[in-house]
């Protein structure tokens, strides 16, 4: 069986800044892989080359077996079916929730205003958000926010979904309710590639954890090994700061 995402052997640099060097891994239907790494190690940029919103300089990415590389691809069409939640939630402050979310279902997927209302109420439903439908993103805690951002993301009905860190412009007391949220849609089975630096999550809910540092993927294992035995010297030291956070 094909997966879902294949990156092969991809490169990004800016300038003499060499971000990527040489990313490979694949994504098959229904997993959950994490990516952590040290602030500047290439995560959110991984992220963006994968829908080119950031143009990679070397190497391949195929979506659900469309090489998304190929000069000739129809980005619109490949990003009809890849979901992205941000960390900043990137909402339309001047309109509604619903209005968020239906937007991209009538204005790119062609769906009827009733069809795209019927699809919002639903996703808000999942994400337990039903009855801010009609509010603005200004009247919603920062949580909120995010989850509807979520929600958005699965009112496409994504083929896969990537995830920039996207707790880390929440407040602790909210970070869990997001975490929450992303857990059931994982438990849904959907596709998800997550950049987090949250143990819990990834330890619970991930099928896969990958450690990147300096633009190449150092350590890719299950969870449990990953946390319990981390090989890479790196690592190691990357997982003793972020537990000295806890």
């Amino acid at each position: 069986m094909q997966p879902i995402l294949l990156v092969k052997d991809l490169h990004k640099s800016y300038g003499q800044l060499h971000v990527l060097k040489g990313v490979s891994f694949e994504v098959s239907k229904g997993e959950t892989v994490v990516i952590m790494g040290p602030s500047g190690s290439g995560k959110s940029t991984l992220l963006r080359c994968i829908v080119r919103l950031v143009e990679p300089d070397k190497g391949d990415i195929w979506i659900d077996g469309v090489r998304v590389t190929d000069p000739k691809c129809n980005l619109i069409d490949v990003r009809k079916h890849v979901g992205f939640v941000f960390q900043q939630f990137n909402l339309f402050p001047h309109m509604k929730v619903i209005d968020n979310i239906k937007l991209a279902l009538v204005k790119i997927h062609k769906m009827s205003e009733e069809q795209a209302t019927e699809k919002a109420m639903d996703v808000l439903r999942k994400v337990g958000l039903e009855d801010k439908a009609y509010a603005y993103p200004g009247e919603l805690s920062g949580g909120q926010q995010q989850r509807v951002a979520i929600a958005r993301a699965l009112a496409i009905e994504p083929k896969l979904i990537l995830f920039d860190e996207p707790t880390s412009a929440l407040d602790p007391e909210l970070i869990g309710e997001v975490l929450i949220t992303m857990e059931h849609i994982a438990r849904e089975g959907k596709t998800m590639v997550v950049v987090t630096h949250e143990i819990d999550f990834a330890r619970e809910v991930a099928d896969r954890v990958l450690f990147i540092d300096h633009g190449q993927i150092l350590e890719e294992k299950d969870p449990e090994t990953f946390f319990t035995n981390p090989e890479h010297p790196r690592l190691r030291a990357f997982l003793r700061r972020l537990l000295e956070r806890v």
